[in-house]
């Protein structure tokens, strides 16, 4: 590898031409002038010698009527001399360089990854305000603490990992999955259904079921009893055990389904009246470059534009640019067809919610229909779900002395 001092000094490739080349060859060298990378061909000689010893060169040629000429120079010096009109641009050129480089050793930028409990904006705004402000330098943050301290604030946060990426800080989250709370009771209960049905599925883990598949049962009454009797083998009743009934019980249901809407609905859309503001951040300076004035009743939108070297490296300036518009509020009508895909929409958002929750959907039997201004669906989801809830009750009094007895 060639070193600094071999690239930056001052050299000339020459040509060589006359009767008596060798003659000059030796001369030079008994003058101590040493030629590198020679090359002969029909025109005469191509050498290499330092610009120091050119000047030497000059004077001996004229001994042994040869012709020496330079063909090219290189090295710092010749480069200089030939951008010496635009050093400017080369001083800025360095300069940018070196901003670039000194920025590069700050963070300048954070990113949130799969959070939905907690929103992006109120993360990165507790990072930056207590944990790691913008302009922190990398080598200043501790990976293990930053983590721990996110840990401490968010408690729904299963995993996390943070990492520097340029001028980056990457924060990724694995929020906790919410388990089903399982109710169990210790004191006898019985199954009772929650709401009208009639019973499809039947699954009695403790108890004594008093329903069969077929059967239509009442809200309140009572499905898989926590009263078990025992008998023996000639029917006769000789113990009573009270248990905290479990099961699982379907039963087809019914849903009562109504929506309306009037046809007529105000549409907000921008007017042509708009309004611009600039305004530029440099690290965390802030500086407004043009605000405009009266603009009471305008909404806005704001694009925040940071400048950055591929994805990694952030730098330190971003321009904001706030478009102001003024809303015009216009009065449209619905069309049937509109309006009935919208009502669709509405009921398909519905039946979605009761899936989720474990629900089957066995029949729909919503009608839509869109008359006297206004899109009414109405009718009846016929569904398959669990009915059955546990519910405690006392035993008697005289059960009770009787076990003590």
């Amino acid at each position: 590898m060639r070193k600094w001092s071999d690239i930056c000094a001052h050299r000339c490739v020459i040509h060589i031409t006359g009767w008596e080349v060798e003659r000059f060859l030796n001369i030079c060298k008994h003058n101590d002038i040493l030629f590198t990378d020679v090359i002969m061909d029909k025109t005469g000689v191509f050498a290499t010698i330092s610009y120091k010893a050119w000047k030497t060169v000059q004077k001996l040629q004229e001994k042994c009527q040869v012709s020496c000429s330079i063909v090219t120079e290189t090295g710092l010096y010749p480069f200089l001399r030939k951008y010496k009109k635009r050093v400017a641009f080369v001083v800025s050129l360095m300069a940018c360089t070196g901003i670039v480089f000194y920025s590069s050793l700050f963070i300048w930028h954070i990113d949130v990854e799969g959070t939905s409990i907690y929103t992006e904006e109120e993360i990165v705004t507790y990072i930056s305000d207590s944990l790691v402000p913008i302009g922190t330098k990398r080598a200043a943050i501790s990976i293990a603490e930053l983590e721990k301290a996110l840990r401490m604030q968010y408690d729904q946060i299963a995993w996390i990992t943070c990492d520097v990426e340029g001028t980056r800080l990457v924060v990724r989250f694995v929020e906790t999955v919410e388990k089903e709370e399982v109710t169990t009771f210790d004191t006898p209960c019985n199954i009772v259904a929650v709401k009208d049905g009639i019973v499809l599925d039947l699954l009695a883990k403790s108890g004594t079921k008093l329903v069969n598949p077929g059967d239509e049962v009442k809200k309140g009454d009572v499905l898989i009893t926590g009263v078990v009797n025992i008998y023996n083998e000639y029917e006769e009743l000789i113990e009573t055990n009270y248990v905290a009934a479990d099961g699982i019980v379907y039963a087809q249901t019914k849903y009562q389904y109504q929506q309306a809407f009037p046809l007529d609905y105000t549409q907000k859309r921008q007017g042509k009246k708009k309004k611009t503001g600039i305004t530029i951040q440099l690290g965390n300076s802030v500086k407004t470059l043009h605000q405009p004035k009266l603009v009471d009743g305008y909404e806005q939108v704001s694009t925040t534009h940071t400048f950055h070297i591929g994805k990694a490296y952030y730098l330190p300036f971003s321009v904001t640019v706030t478009k102001y518009y003024q809303p015009i509020y216009e009065t449209k009508t619905y069309t049937e067809e509109e309006a009935r895909k919208k009502q669709e929409q509405l009921l398909q958002t519905y039946i979605a919610d009761l899936k989720k929750k474990g629900v089957e959907i066995l029949e729909n039997n919503v009608t839509i229909e869109c008359k006297d201004g206004e899109c009414l669906a109405s009718g009846i989801l016929v569904v398959r779900e669990i009915i059955g809830a546990p519910e405690t009750f006392v035993i008697p009094e005289e059960t009770i002395q009787k076990n003590e007895e």
